[in-house]
């Protein structure tokens, strides 16, 4: 493939997050695209405000999202300066592996957890056919969410996790993220 064109496979990855963010009562407030080389991974970044409510507001209400699990999941462990990562794989629905386009999906500050909107997003890359990554890259330094005075601390840490994962990955790869996964897809 040319490297100066995008890989055709790695198309649609931020309108499949902003359809979800759409879907879960949020507004997008600013993204950045670049497309996807033969030779370099894609970078999509976005950051999603709430459209009703602050994200603190939204998780201590009784009727916070919780998201079903994706049925095709499978979870990997990595080691990354002798800290386990966990890597969690959604399967695309009805694409052959080796054929397929892969997204890592980033998640926030507030981690990978059961009500977090990362997991109906990658359900949703799935759903489309994409394969999808989410390193639960947070576990490197010990931590399962993050204050402000944590993120720069660790994001070099974070970084380097998140280069181990990506150099897994074969052939290009998207990497969508929101806020500080977003941030982290940037570094990358």
């Amino acid at each position: 493939a040319d490297p100066g064109e995008p890989d055709p496979r790695l198309a649609g990855p931020l309108e499949i997050v902003r359809q979800q963010h759409r879907e879960a009562g949020f507004r997008q407030s600013c993204g950045f695209v670049s497309c996807a080389l033969a030779f370099r991974p894609a970078v999509v970044a976005s950051r999603a405000v709430p459209a009703s409510a602050s994200a603190a507001n939204r998780r201590d209400r009784p009727d916070a999202m919780t998201y079903p699990p994706h049925p095709a999941v499978t979870c990997d462990t990595i080691l990354c300066e002798g800290r386990p990562v966990t890597i969690e794989r959604f399967a695309p629905r009805g694409k052959d592996a080796p054929a397929t386009a892969t997204v890592i999906l980033l998640h926030d500050a507030e981690g990978p957890g059961p009500d977090r909107p990362v997991r109906a997003e990658a359900a949703a890359l799935a759903e489309a056919g994409f394969a999808v990554l989410l390193p639960h890259y947070l576990e490197r330094t010990g931590e399962a969410r993050v204050g402000f005075s944590g993120i720069s601390r660790h994001f070099g840490a974070w970084r380097d996790a998140l280069e181990i994962v990506r150099a897994q990955v074969p052939g290009p790869a998207a990497l969508v993220g929101r806020s500080l996964g977003g941030a982290l897809a940037l570094a990358l």
